[in-house]
């Protein structure tokens, strides 16, 4: 510890680049090829009764199957190859060894690696001991030099958390009026097909319940100050909030996943643990994420006092 009174420590900083190449699981391929060859043999076998066509294309997919099965092996080995040269270079870059321990983990970049794995190599390298609080940065993370910064709490609001997802809301809204509108044939001609706009439908739908739910139903914010990030959680019935805070200090771990190198932020997301506790805040779908960003690197980086944050409200 820092034997400097009231000044907190820096938390330890593990960094893992993205394992680039490393997308598809040799395990599914293998299961797409056995599936398309089964399907193969059974339209095949079914093509000898109904008719030529269906013998062809049972054919084909035989084709397609045995060369599927063929083929996985090859990417099999390839991938371990792929792997372990990003093992190596980690290495030869002189990268931390629970760093690496971290990467011999992360087999498929579009999979990442668990909380449950990242606790897991921590444990194991018992790097708790070495630090009062941990971020893991998983993926191509730009990390600022922070220091001792002191700030005022700033509060995330839960319109604000999912501002980046709310634009879905009007789209949808305006989709499902015109088509009602033109059911109802107050707008002459042929009611559009909401079905080539499913996504939008999806993406608004689920935005406006997440939206109604964290700021009506069960308002909830965000709030950071040097040193702690804190979930706000107000209940109906209770004047209290439930407080979910994750200061930096030991036994907190921060894991960010995604891409934020420049001004390009994308799928950030950082996952808070702490004392059986657990929350994930999507960076990335902040508005103005990049300042939010700004502040969250000030929150778990400050080496600063935390301020006094009141337990009955957002402020005061």
């Amino acid at each position: 510890m820092s034997a400097e009174p009231n000044k907190r420590p820096p938390p330890q900083l593990i960094r893992v680049p993205l394992p680039e190449g490393l997308v598809f699981s040799p395990l599914a391929l293998s299961l797409l090829a056995g599936t398309v060859f089964v399907a193969g043999v059974i339209t095949f076998l079914l093509g000898l009764s109904k008719g030529s066509f269906a013998a062809w294309m049972g054919s084909v997919m035989l084709v397609v199957g045995v060369f599927l099965l063929a083929w996985w092996p090859h990417r099999a080995a390839q991938r371990r190859k792929l792997h372990a040269a990003y093992i190596e270079r980690l290495r030869a870059e002189g990268s931390e060894p629970v760093a690496v321990a971290l990467a011999e983990r992360w087999t498929r970049s579009d999979a990442g690696v668990s909380d449950k794995d990242v606790r897991e190599v921590l444990a194991g390298m018992r790097t708790a001991e070495q630090s009062p609080a941990q971020i893991v940065c998983l993926g191509d993370i730009d990390v600022p030099e922070v220091g001792e910064v002191f700030f005022e709490p700033e509060i995330i609001t839960p319109t604000r958390s999912i501002g980046g997802q709310l634009y879905f809301i009007p789209i949808a809204a305006m989709l499902v009026t015109f088509w009602l509108l033109q059911v109802m044939h107050v707008i002459p001609g042929r009611a559009v097909n909401l079905g080539g706009f499913g996504y939008f439908l999806a993406m608004g739908f689920s935005a406006a319940v997440v939206w109604v739910w964290r700021s009506t139903i069960r308002p909830t914010y965000i709030r950071m100050a040097p040193g702690v990030i804190q979930v706000l959680e107000f209940r109906y019935g209770r004047g209290k909030p439930v407080i979910r805070s994750y200061a930096m200090d030991r036994g907190t771990l921060a894991v960010l996943r995604g891409k934020a190198a420049g001004k390009k932020i994308q799928g950030l997301s950082l996952t808070l643990l702490r004392d059986g506790q657990r929350n994930v805040i999507q960076l990335s779908q902040m508005r103005k994420c990049a300042n939010v960003l700004g502040t969250v690197w000030q929150a778990l980086l400050s080496t600063a006092p935390t301020p006094p944050l009141s337990d009955e409200g957002l402020l005061g």
